[in-house]
């Protein structure tokens, strides 16, 4: 029943990345209220239910590909969980340890430190022995770890006979180095982390796409020479989880441009909505610059300024 519940748990916990938390708690109270929704909360929660209950191991050892890409990308100066083979053969149990050195068939100093316990064993998961070296199936899960650190407290011997090190390290008996290829892939790392913050941290909350309605060259109002007319299609976009109200849009630094907004006001722009019109911009022959004028405009939420799209105003050449 524990691992029922925790199934239907995690389903629903990443299902919300993908619906939104609020409609995982409509399911909750009713679940009728978006049938689909539970249907297929209810399909994953029960396969993950087999394999928590059930399947178990089988699916590191036969179904995850995590195994086979690291022994892909192992190398000699991989961290992972190794077995100290230098220094824990040569391996035996106390029993034999004591028999070997009373018949004086073996002295202390031939053997190891792993006495052969197979606690590492018992633990594992999967059921390697992590002394045989590093296997498909070993998933790094560090229990091995543990439970050898604990017999070597027991046997009053240093902990460390399986840890995290490189067969590189073991085999020369000297301590881990940070090879190049790692530091670059560190380097590549904190490169995409700060362009991530760096995109995170300029995101806005409205986008607006404005572009020039197709098939519409310049125009001149009624005949008047004097200034140009451009008409545009927007889209704002609210990218937030909550509703925007009063939204406006707003022409930026031209002294007698005249816009026109269809509709002129936007009352609300819903959660992850959007909201389309058109504009009519009106420019003096005078502002210009050229046959192309960047322009810019100022998009409004309840008075706050909340995005600044830029595009074109075309006239003659």
């Amino acid at each position: 029943f524990i691992f029922l519940v925790l199934a239907f748990f995690f389903i629903s916990l990443l299902l919300s990345l993908v619906v939104g938390i609020e409609e995982i708690f409509k399911v909750w109270s009713n679940p009728f209220s978006n049938t689909s929704l539970f249907i297929a909360i209810t399909a994953i929660s029960l396969i993950f239910y087999f394999i928590f209950a059930f399947f178990r191991e089988q699916v590191c050892t036969n179904v995850c590909p995590y195994g086979r890409m690291q022994s892909v990308l192992l190398v000699d100066d991989s961290i992972v969980v190794h077995y100290d083979f230098l220094r824990g053969e040569k391996r035996a149990s106390i029993k034999d340890r004591n028999k070997l050195i009373k018949t004086g068939e073996a002295t202390e100093d031939e053997f190891g430190d792993c006495i052969d316990c197979g606690q590492c064993v018992a633990v594992c998961p999967t059921g390697i022995d992590i002394r045989n070296g590093t296997q498909l199936e070993c998933i790094n899960c560090t229990a091995c770890m543990d439970a050898c650190d604990d017999v070597m407290v027991k046997m009053h011997k240093p902990t460390g006979l399986i840890r995290y090190s490189s067969e590189k390290s073991i085999k020369e008996g000297v301590p881990f180095k940070l090879p190049g290829r790692a530091k670059a892939y560190i380097g590549v790392l904190f490169v995409i982390l700060a362009l991530f913050v760096y995109m995170a941290s300029n995101r806005v909350a409205v986008e607006g796409i404005i572009l020039r309605t197709p098939g519409m060259t310049y125009q001149y109002p009624q005949g008047d020479s004097t200034h140009i007319l451009n008409v545009y299609n927007y889209k704002l976009i609210n990218k937030t989880n909550t509703d925007l109200k009063n939204v406006e849009i707003k022409l930026k630094g031209f002294k007698d441009a005249d816009l026109k907004v269809i509709p002129e006001k936007i009352d609300v722009i819903p959660e992850f909505g959007r909201a389309t019109g058109s504009m009519i911009l009106t420019i003096p022959v005078s502002e210009m610059k050229g046959y192309k004028t960047p322009v810019q405009f100022e998009i409004y939420s309840e008075g706050k300024l909340v995005h600044s799209p830029k595009t074109n105003f075309l006239g003659p050449h």
